[in-house]
């Protein structure tokens, strides 16, 4: 009986819901780049990827000063921690969209497929707010407290 319950453990403590608030991107007049914002919360967990059909390419990154330079690189996951709202915002983490299939202009939507280490796929549309906007509107996305 404890040789059952101890190996049973580790498949309980992989279970995660994340709940997603307030993603959106910014429109692109011009350029093959954009990039998608939001926070997150639950856990604990790790976004470990994200796709579209909006762009050929995504990736994680984060925004960081390297000797005054301020500089994007990828990361390889971004930690989501029970309690506290991961927040992937202008200036910080986010999602690159790479090779946009068209400029994203505001009012119109897009739909991100975001990979979880331990919850596993969530789709989330994201609305595109005007060029240089600080932050989308503040919605909780619907469906994305569980498993989907």
């Amino acid at each position: 009986m404890l040789f059952l319950l101890l190996h049973t453990l580790p498949l309980a403590a992989q279970t995660s819901t994340v709940r997603i608030t307030e993603p959106f991107a910014r429109a692109t007049p011009t350029g093959r780049t954009a990039a998608a914002y939001m926070n997150i919360q639950g856990g604990p967990d790790r976004l470990i990827g994200a796709s579209t059909d909006s762009a050929g390419q995504l990736e994680l990154h984060e925004t960081a000063m390297d000797g005054g330079v301020m500089s994007m690189r990828p990361v390889g996951g971004i930690l989501i921690n029970p309690g506290i709202a991961t927040r992937l915002a202008p200036g910080g983490l986010h999602i690159m969209l790479i090779d946009l299939k068209r400029p994203l202009k505001e009012g119109d939507n897009i739909t991100l497929t975001l990979t979880f280490e331990r919850a596993g796929k969530r789709t989330v549309i994201v609305p595109v707010a005007r060029a240089g906007a600080p932050s989308g509107p503040s919605v909780a996305v619907p469906g994305l407290a569980g498993p989907r």
